[in-house]
Protein backbone atom coordinates (compact mmCIF):
# COMPACT_ATOMS: atom_id res chain seq x y z
CA UNK A 1 0.00 0.00 0.00
CA UNK A 2 1.08 3.48 -0.63
CA UNK A 3 1.91 5.97 2.03
CA UNK A 4 -0.96 8.18 0.92
CA UNK A 5 -3.54 5.45 1.41
CA UNK A 6 -2.19 4.69 4.86
CA UNK A 7 -2.17 8.38 5.74
CA UNK A 8 -5.81 8.72 4.62
CA UNK A 9 -6.84 5.71 6.74
CA UNK A 10 -4.96 7.05 9.74
CA UNK A 11 -6.59 10.47 9.35
CA UNK A 12 -10.00 8.82 8.99
CA UNK A 13 -9.54 6.79 12.20
CA UNK A 14 -8.13 9.80 14.07
CA UNK A 15 -11.16 11.88 13.18
CA UNK A 16 -13.48 9.05 14.31
CA UNK A 17 -11.53 8.74 17.55
CA UNK A 18 -11.85 12.48 18.17
CA UNK A 19 -15.62 12.32 17.57
CA UNK A 20 -15.96 9.43 20.02
CA UNK A 21 -13.82 11.29 22.56
CA UNK A 22 -16.06 14.35 22.24
CA UNK A 23 -19.18 12.21 22.66
CA UNK A 24 -17.68 10.49 25.70
CA UNK A 25 -16.74 13.82 27.27
CA UNK A 26 -20.26 15.16 26.67
CA UNK A 27 -21.82 12.04 28.25
CA UNK A 28 -19.42 12.23 31.18
CA UNK A 29 -20.34 15.85 31.79
CA UNK A 30 -24.05 15.03 31.57
CA UNK A 31 -23.67 12.12 34.02
CA UNK A 32 -21.62 14.28 36.36
CA UNK A 33 -24.37 16.88 36.40
CA UNK A 34 -26.99 14.20 37.09
CA UNK A 35 -24.87 12.76 39.88
CA UNK A 36 -24.37 16.17 41.44
CA UNK A 37 -28.12 16.81 41.31
CA UNK A 38 -28.87 13.41 42.84
CA UNK A 39 -26.30 13.99 45.60
CA UNK A 40 -27.80 17.38 46.40
CA UNK A 41 -31.29 15.88 46.52
CA UNK A 42 -30.10 13.07 48.80
CA UNK A 43 -28.39 15.60 51.06
CA UNK A 44 -31.62 17.61 51.30
CA UNK A 45 -33.65 14.49 52.11
CA UNK A 46 -31.17 13.53 54.81
CA UNK A 47 -31.42 16.98 56.37
CA UNK A 48 -35.23 16.79 56.30
CA UNK A 49 -35.18 13.33 57.87
CA UNK A 50 -32.77 14.48 60.55
CA UNK A 51 -34.98 17.46 61.34
CA UNK A 52 -38.06 15.20 61.51
CA UNK A 53 -36.31 12.81 63.90
CA UNK A 54 -35.18 15.66 66.11
CA UNK A 55 -38.74 17.00 66.24
CA UNK A 56 -40.30 13.61 66.94
CA UNK A 57 -37.79 12.40 69.54
CA UNK A 58 -38.04 13.86 73.01
CA UNK A 59 -34.99 15.51 74.48
CA UNK A 60 -32.80 12.71 75.73
CA UNK A 61 -30.02 13.37 78.18
CA UNK A 62 -27.23 11.48 76.47
CA UNK A 63 -24.66 12.38 79.07
CA UNK A 64 -26.66 11.08 82.04
CA UNK A 65 -25.08 9.28 84.94
CA UNK A 66 -27.57 6.42 84.83
CA UNK A 67 -25.90 4.88 81.81
CA UNK A 68 -22.45 5.22 83.34
CA UNK A 69 -23.59 3.63 86.60
CA UNK A 70 -25.22 0.77 84.71
CA UNK A 71 -22.03 0.22 82.70
CA UNK A 72 -19.86 0.17 85.83
CA UNK A 73 -22.24 -2.25 87.57
CA UNK A 74 -22.28 -4.52 84.55
CA UNK A 75 -18.48 -4.50 84.42
CA UNK A 76 -18.23 -5.30 88.13
CA UNK A 77 -20.76 -8.09 87.70
CA UNK A 78 -18.71 -9.56 84.87
CA UNK A 79 -15.52 -9.41 86.95
CA UNK A 80 -17.18 -11.07 89.96
CA UNK A 81 -18.70 -13.76 87.74
CA UNK A 82 -15.29 -14.48 86.21
CA UNK A 83 -13.62 -14.66 89.65
CA UNK A 84 -16.34 -16.98 90.96
CA UNK A 85 -15.94 -19.35 88.00
CA UNK A 86 -12.16 -19.32 88.43
CA UNK A 87 -12.46 -20.10 92.16
CA UNK A 88 -14.85 -22.98 91.46
CA UNK A 89 -12.43 -24.35 88.88
CA UNK A 90 -9.53 -24.16 91.35
CA UNK A 91 -11.60 -25.94 94.02
CA UNK A 92 -12.53 -28.67 91.57
CA UNK A 93 -8.89 -29.13 90.60
CA UNK A 94 -7.89 -29.26 94.27
CA UNK A 95 -10.48 -31.97 94.93
CA UNK A 96 -9.14 -34.06 92.07
CA UNK A 97 -5.55 -33.70 93.27
CA UNK A 98 -6.14 -34.44 96.97
CA UNK A 99 -9.40 -36.32 97.52
CA UNK A 100 -10.54 -36.67 101.15
CA UNK A 101 -12.53 -39.46 102.66
CA UNK A 102 -16.02 -38.54 103.58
Amino acid sequence: MGKRRLAKKVDKYQSKAEKYADKAAAKAEKLQDKTADAAEEARERAEEAKAAVEEAAPDVDEGGKKGLVALVLAALGGVFFFLKKKREQELDEALWEEPREL
